[in-house]
């Protein structure tokens, strides 16, 4: 198993079914974001567990997906999720995750429930993000260029603070 499918198996099995996706809804829609910056900071610290660093250098990886901070550019709409990036090319993006109140959603899938995808693209479409790992040499996204309202929940994932597992009911 490669590391991607490791990380990916690893979220299925201790965090993404123990979220209350109403709740991390709720979350969005508040300054604090603690939730949401929880489940965040797991998405994060599982990456760098898996992987055992929050770097990653060129070329190491062909494919990774990332936890994000996901805004739309129009609305304003402040989400987590995955972002999913092809290494070998410079870093492009390939597809996007978002955790909502529908539960996990992969832009564009035909299987989305309706409302699922009718959701997404009102609240999110089209949108900027922000990947809490870092990615040598990267030109897509722009840390020192964040919006204030995304810095804080970046921050919250960057500054070493303890896993939150006890906030969210012992995830992981």
């Amino acid at each position: 198993m490669d590391l991607m499918d490791k990380y990916i198996n690893d979220l299925n099995k201790k965090i993404l079914g123990e979220i209350d996706y109403e709740k991390l809804q709720q979350s969005y829609q508040t300054k604090e974001m603690e939730y949401a910056k929880t489940v965040l900071k797991q998405m994060h610290d599982t990456f760098v567990k898996v992987y055992g660093t929050d770097y990653l250098e060129k070329y190491d990886h062909e494919f990774v997906a990332v936890p994000a901070i996901i805004k739309g550019s129009n609305t304003g709409e402040i989400c987590i999720g995955l972002v999913e990036l092809d290494l070998q090319s410079s870093g492009e993006h390939w597809g996007t995750i978002f955790l909502t109140e529908y539960g996990v959603a992969r832009q564009g899938d035909e299987d989305n429930p309706k409302e699922s995808s009718d959701f997404i693209s009102q609240k999110y479409m089209s949108y900027d993000y922000w990947y809490t790992v870092q990615i040598e040499g990267d030109i897509h996204i722009d840390i020192d260029e964040m919006p204030e309202d995304v810095a804080p929940i970046y921050e919250f994932c960057q500054n070493g603070q303890p896993n939150q597992e006890q906030e969210m009911g012992g995830m992981l």
